[in-house]
């Protein structure tokens, strides 16, 4: 009898054991999944168009592994991240990027304002995280960035699909759509190269009204400052007049083929581009940016 007591003691107090570890695995789990967060921080100021520019995902409480999946702005293009490449991909269709988290708390992706036709505004980003038993979380902190576009540019933009790139001598015409007083030449490189202008010269009716030089791989290395033949450090080009342009470029600059191009604040064309191998192209327009 004793005996059939205490093992009905003993099957009682592991039954309780039994139970209260289901309550704390319980209570762990509903702790965990409520526990995760995402935020995210974009540029405090406006964006010019054209421009890279940085976002921060900080994410915490996801458990071992689990999603951040970004949707950017129409107009907006994804380039990179400190994350491996392995554990990013981009659904270009409905332009959202996933990146999955392996222990990381935060990371870092860049942003393009890469289609000419953007205009200026607010717009809006939206993503979500989901932890490791696919519970989903909104992203808090920013998600509106604004476009302000800077008056005085002629601006193509950086192309959506800058390649096949190659260096070499470019020719053709710009024709400003509003006058502006030009100081230096910004080319558009392609992804992680080092594309730029090395020379560009400026004609108007055959005549030669400002050159460029570039100075190397050093500060502001992308530009290329411009000088008038008169001496001045600028050149102003006016509104509906057409100008030819000579821009010797180096590396892999930025591409965009076509014979003509609405850009912001013109148009520019192509007449001829010899690639440093000599072949001869039609339509192979540098994507610059003359402010």
């Amino acid at each position: 009898m004793k005996t059939r007591k205490t093992l009905l003691t003993i099957a009682g107090i592991l039954l309780l054991l039994v139970v209260a570890v289901s309550v704390s695995t319980v209570v762990t789990a509903i702790a965990t999944a409520g526990s995760a967060t995402a935020t995210r921080t974009l540029p405090a100021e406006p964006l010019s168009k054209s421009e890279f520019f940085t976002v921060r995902i900080e994410a915490q409480g996801y458990g071992t592994f689990g999603k951040v999946i970004e949707t950017l702005p129409e107009g907006f293009t994804y380039i990179s991240s400190t994350l491996d490449h392995h554990q990013v991909v981009v659904y270009g269709s409905t332009n959202t990027v996933t990146f999955t988290l392996i222990g990381e708390t935060s990371f870092t992706y860049i942003v393009s304002l890469r289609y000419h036709d953007i205009e200026e505004g607010t717009y809006a980003f939206s993503g979500i995280l989901i932890d490791e038993d696919k519970n989903e979380y909104e992203i808090s902190g920013d998600a509106e960035i604004a476009v302000k576009l800077a008056a005085g540019q002629f601006d193509t933009g950086s192309p959506a699909n800058p390649y096949p790139s190659i260096f070499g001598m470019h020719t053709g015409n710009i024709t400003p759509s509003q006058t502006i007083t030009v100081q230096k030449l910004y080319t558009y490189p392609c992804p992680g190269t080092g594309g730029h202008a090395e020379t560009i010269e400026l004609y108007e009716n055959g005549t030669l009204i400002a050159n460029g030089t570039w100075n190397g791989y050093k500060g502001d290395w992308h530009n290329v400052s411009l000088n008038s033949v008169a001496g001045t450090p600028y050149v102003t080009l006016l509104k509906d007049h057409v100008y030819s342009y000579t821009i010797r470029t180096g590396s892999y600059p930025g591409i965009i083929h076509e014979t003509s191009f609405n850009a912001t604040g013109g148009t520019i064309t192509c007449t001829d581009f010899t690639d440093a191998n000599g072949k001869r192209y039609a339509d192979w327009i540098p994507a610059i940016r003359l402010e």
